[in-house]
C-alpha cells in the first residue's frame, strides 16, 4: 500500500439525539449506525472548509495537498493555522496571532474570515493558537530536511496541538536524541513547536512467494500482479484502471518495481496465471529535497503499467471482499476524487494479502523517509496515516484508497 499505516486511537462521540428504541439493533448495529452519522457529519464538515477555501484561493484549491492548502489560506487570512473538524459536525478553527507577513491588505483580510464565515454556515468555533499554518509548514519542512537512516524518519503537522510531530528511529539512543533536538532549533524551528516521538522506519514491502489469490482476467483494482526483480519474485496489488496520455493501463504503488523512482529496468507484469498485463512505463524520478544518499522526494509512490491489450483490467471497478477474507463477493465502481482524505474519515481500501479493509485516518502529509528493501531510501511527501494495525500488509502495496 502506497499510504503509509500506524496505529493510533480515535474516542467516538455518543450521539445527542439517538432513538431511545434499540431493540431491534445489537451493540455492533448500533455502532455502525455511530460510525456512520459521524462519518456523515465529517464529510459535510470537511466540504464546508473547501467551500470557504474554494471562496478564498478559487479553483486551484481543489488540488493542493493539505499542508499547502492550509498555508495558503494563511497568506490569505493572516494567523489561520488549520481546521479540526469533530466527529458532532462542529469545526474548530485555530487561529494565532501573528503578524502579517504579506502584503494582504485589512480588507482582503475581512473579506477572508466573511468568506470562512459564510461557507461554514456559523458550526465552527474559534480556538487560539501559537503558530499560523504557513509556519508549521516551514518548521515541518525544515524538520524533515535532516531526515536520514538513523535520525528523523517521519514529520507531519498536528493541527490540534498546533505542533510539528517529528518522528526519529527509535534505535537512536537517549544522547542522539538530545543531539537531533538541537540540529531542530539550530534549523531554526522553536524548540516548543515540535512534538519528538520515536517510530519505526517504514518500508516498502511487496510480499515474496507464491500466489494465495487467482483473480481471472480482466483484472479489476485490488488484484494480484506479480513481477521478477533481481532479488526474486514478488506480489503486489492493482491499485485502479486508469488512462495516461491516451494509454489505458493501470497504476500501482512505485516500489513494486526493479527500483522506486525510475522505469529504467520497465519492470513486467503478469496477473497470477502467468498472462502478460503491461510494463511499467512512467516512474518519474525524485526530485531532490535535500535528503543525503536517497532517491529523492516525490507526492506518490506509484507508478503506471501499460501496453498489454486493453481487456486484461477491467476498467472503472474495484473489487470487495468478504469480511476480512479474500473471496471476492463483489465489485462496487470506481468515483475517483482530487481532494485529500481527512483526519477522522473512514477509508477502505482491497489488495490481494488483506482484502477489503476499513480504517480511520489518523494524519494527513505526513512526510516520510522510507527503505525500499534493498538497502536504499526514498522521500514520501504527504503520505496518509491510517489507525489500524491490519488495514494493509505487504503484497497489498498499490491498492488504492
Amino acid at each position: 500500500m502506497a499510504a503509509l499505516v500506524f496505529l493510533a486511537s480515535f474516542l467516538v462521540t455518543p450521539l445527542a439525539h439517538a432513538q431511545a428504541d434499540t431493540t431491534a439493533a445489537s451493540g455492533p448495529e448500533l455502532a455502525a449506525q455511530r460510525d456512520a452519522l459521524s462519518g456523515e457529519l465529517l464529510a459535510k464538515a470537511h466540504e464546508r472548509a473547501g467551500v470557504a477555501a474554494r471562496a478564498l484561493l478559487g479553483t486551484a484549491a481543489d488540488t493542493m495537498n493539505p499542508d499547502e492548502l492550509d498555508a495558503q489560506l494563511a497568506d490569505r487570512v493572516p494567523g489561520f493555522a488549520g481546521w479540526i473538524h469533530r466527529e458532532d459536525g462542529i469545526s474548530v478553527l485555530r487561529m494565532a496571532r501573528t503578524a502579517d507577513r504579506t502584503s494582504t491588505s485589512a480588507s482582503e483580510r475581512s473579506a477572508g474570515v466573511a468568506a470562512i464565515t459564510r461557507a461554514m454556515e456559523s458550526a465552527f468555533v474559534v480556538t487560539p493558537a501559537l503558530w499560523d499554518s504557513r509556519q508549521l509548514l516551514t518548521y515541518k519542512d525544515r524538520a524533515f530536511s535532516l531526515a536520514t537512516v538513523k535520525g528523523v524518519i517521519a514529520t507531519a503537522i498536528n493541527r490540534e496541538t498546533n505542533r510539528v510531530e517529528v518522528t526519529y528511529n527509535q534505535d537512536l539512543t537517549a544522547e542522539a536524541i538530545e543531539a537531533l533536538a538541537e540540529q531542530l532549533v539550530s534549523a531554526g524551528i522553536p524548540k516548543a513547536a515540535i512534538v519528538l516521538q520515536p517510530g519505526e522506519m517504514s518500508m516498502a514491502l511487496a510480499t515474496i512467494g507464491a500466489s494465495v489469490r487467482a483473480q481471472p482476467l480482466p483484472l479489476a483494482a485490488g488484484a494480484q500482479i506479480n513481477f521478477s526483480t533481481r532479488r526474486g519474485n514478488f506480489v503486489c496489488s492493482v491499485g485502479v484502471p486508469a488512462t495516461r496520455a491516451g494509454v489505458r493501463g493501470f497504476v500501482t504503488a512505485s516500489h513494486c518495481s526493479e527500483r522506486v523512482y525510475s522505469v529504467t529496468a520497465g519492470t513486467t507484469m503478469r496477473a497470477p496465471n502467468g498472462t502478460f498485463i503491461g510494463r511499467e512505463t512512467s516512474d518519474p524520478r525524485g526530485f531532490s529535497c535535500s535528503l543525503p544518499d536517497t532517491l529523492g522526494c516525490r507526492e506518490g509512490d506509484a507508478l503506471f503499467v501499460s501496453g498489454a491489450p486493453a481487456n486484461v483490467v477491467n476498467f472503472g471497478r474495484v473489487l470487495i471482499t468478504d469480511n476480512n477474507g479474500l473471496i471476492v463477493r463483489s465489485t462496487i465502481p470506481v468515483r475517483g476524487s482530487l481532494s485529500y482524505p481527512t483526519v477522522g474519515q473512514t477509508v477502505s481500501k482491497t489488495g490481494r494479502t488483506t482484502g477489503t479493509r476499513s480504517g480511520r485516518v489518523a494524519r494527513v502529509c505526513v512526510n516520510a523517509l522510507v527503505g525500499d528493501n534493498s538497502g536504499g531510501s526514498y522521500g514520501a511527501l504527504c503520505s496518509v496515516e491510517v489507525n489500524s494495525s491490519t488495514f494493509a500488509a505487504g503484497g497489498d502495496s498499490g491498492s488504492s484508497i
